[in-house]
């Protein structure tokens, strides 16, 4: 495990250019996204996402509200890193931590495509809470 590196909070206008791309390419990896990388900077730019920045990449965090119990979570939108597998989940925790208590959420969350990544959080203190299928409709 890496050194915890301190995530910045950046202005994404700033480094739109750099982070496009691979904000592209975890988009194109979710089946039936709804999201463009444009939503993504238009809820930065909006104050309705936060974008960290540091040396081993960047995170796009916002805040989900439960309708029914009005539970706050800090949710990891996008998460980026340059080298994958070097456990960076488990380095920025208490970071996390942190940023969730002075937003007063009650959990942090983080949703996945990667399949390697269920046990990965699992063996790291975070539990499945949700799952989610769809189906697309059939045309007849």
């Amino acid at each position: 495990m890496d050194q915890f590196i301190e995530p910045k909070l950046t202005d994404v206008r700033l480094c739109w250019e750099e982070i496009r791309g691979p904000i592209c390419s975890i988009l194109n990896g979710i089946p039936h996204c709804e999201v463009i990388p444009e939503d993504i900077y238009s809820e930065c730019v909006n104050g309705r996402a936060q974008l960290y920045m540091s040396s081993i990449g960047f995170m796009v965090l916002t805040i989900e509200v439960d309708p029914f119990s009005k539970t706050r979570s800090l949710l990891i939108w996008i998460a980026y890193v340059h080298e994958t597998g070097k456990h960076n989940w488990v380095s920025h925790v208490q970071w996390l931590n942190q940023l969730a208590k002075a937003s007063d959420c009650v959990y942090i969350k983080a949703k996945s495509v990667v399949p390697e990544m269920e046990q990965y959080a699992l063996d790291n203190g975070w539990e499945i809470t949700e799952r989610v299928y769809s189906l697309s409709l059939i045309h007849i």
